[in-house]
């Protein structure tokens, strides 16, 4: 049933902004809109064809604001449609309908640093009202445009990574995470606290050896050793950012010398080269948070994961494929690995609470109650 919801929520996510509790309207305005239309007696109009005007129109029609036409100043667009609404390049708008009095809602991206320009040719078309309703002052947390057209676009992919999870709390994290951006509401799913990240969902070994990869300032090196009660084999910091690694040593500096002894650090950012070091490594555990790159550097890690069969706990929110290719990559290296996926607390700046998704890869020795 989980997935028949899912489907319908990629194909019609307009209904499930109002079904996110309303936390979020396009604009505050919306009763302005209609009271312009019906009382100066204008017709909306959009300019911008991209995918924001997509999500216009769906608000719109919701609210029962009608549509004229599309403008965009991208000749390759004249003439074509959005759904059943005509584009026409600014130049080239039919004559019949320059009589009209227009309202026009700009749905470019490019309105931010070409205000003045867009303004100026919107006036000089006759366009007597302007309004920008993706701006600050009305409270529209930023659409992630790429990432709904991703989701939407390679359906079938996301919905046979979600069939193929074992777990219902991993459909549930997905399906709420997915629909976070799709809709841009708010994240209703369940969060995990911050110092399990990385260290649950998975039988720990007494010898673990623990390569954290995008250390930062050692936040996740200080839970492991909390979580492990100071019993472990070895702990890799990798962090490349120069300003944080000093920080990290700075932090790491502050711990006895036995646990001491047991930690390397590394200032460097890992690639397919740099990740040959830990080839012959006995890795256990392996944790990124490294803005992207994971997919490059799992890759770049193949052999060792191929050799050691560790347990991995990887980021899957800095690109919107993460969710999809990330599994897919490790049913590539290594069998017999189960899926998870878990959402941790997100950082007090993120208005949505989209961040902190965690892909675990579990290998089936490591599985709990699996020869445990």
């Amino acid at each position: 049933m989980k997935e028949n919801i899912f489907k319908q929520m990629l194909n019609h996510p307009e209904e499930y902004m109002l079904q996110g509790g309303g936390e979020y309207q396009l604009s505050s305005e919306m009763s302005f809109l209609r009271s312009i239309v019906k009382y100066k007696d204008c017709a909306v109009v959009i300019y911008g064809g991209g995918r924001r005007c997509e999500y216009l129109i769906h608000w719109l029609n919701k609210e029962e604001i009608p549509i004229k036409f599309i403008m965009d100043n991208d000749m390759s667009k004249h003439n074509k449609k959005i759904g059943s609404h005509m584009i026409y390049h600014p130049d080239k708008i039919p004559e019949k309908l320059k009589l009209g009095r227009y309202l026009v809602l700009v749905s470019t991206i490019y309105y931010e640093t070409e205000a003045a320009e867009i303004i100026h040719t919107l006036l000089q078309h006759g366009m007597d009202y302007v309004m920008y309703p993706f701006a600050e002052q009305y409270g529209v947390p930023s659409y992630k445009h790429s990432w709904v057209s991703y989701y939407t676009q390679c359906q079938s992919e996301l919905l046979q990574m979600f069939r193929e999870l074992k777990d219902g709390k991993s459909k549930e994290t997905i399906f709420e995470y997915v629909k976070t951006i799709i809709t841009n509401c708010v994240y209703k799913g369940e969060h995990g606290k911050s110092c399990n990240k990385y260290f649950e969902e998975y039988a720990p070994v007494e010898d673990e050896c623990f390569l954290n990869i995008g250390s930062y300032v050692g936040d996740s090196i200080f839970y492991f050793i909390e979580n492990r009660k100071e019993q472990f084999e070895k702990i890799y910091g990798i962090e490349g950012d120069g300003y944080a690694y000093q920080r990290l040593r700075k932090n790491i500096a502050i711990l006895p010398d036995d646990l001491l002894d047991k930690i390397e650090l590394h200032n460097r950012y890992l690639d397919g080269s740099s990740a040959e070091y830990f080839k012959d490594k006995k890795i256990t555990l392996i944790s990124m948070d490294i803005e992207g790159m994971e997919r490059e550097v799992m890759t770049g890690l193949k052999e060792c994961i191929e050799k050691n069969r560790p347990v991995l706990a990887i980021c899957a929110y800095h690109k919107p494929e993460d969710i999809v290719e990330l599994p897919l990559l490790v049913h590539k290296m290594v069998n017999e690995y189960r899926i998870v996926f878990r959402k941790y607390a997100p950082p007090y700046n993120n208005q949505l609470g989209h961040g902190e998704l965690v892909m675990y890869a579990i290998p089936r020795e490591r599985e709990i109650g699996e020869g445990n």
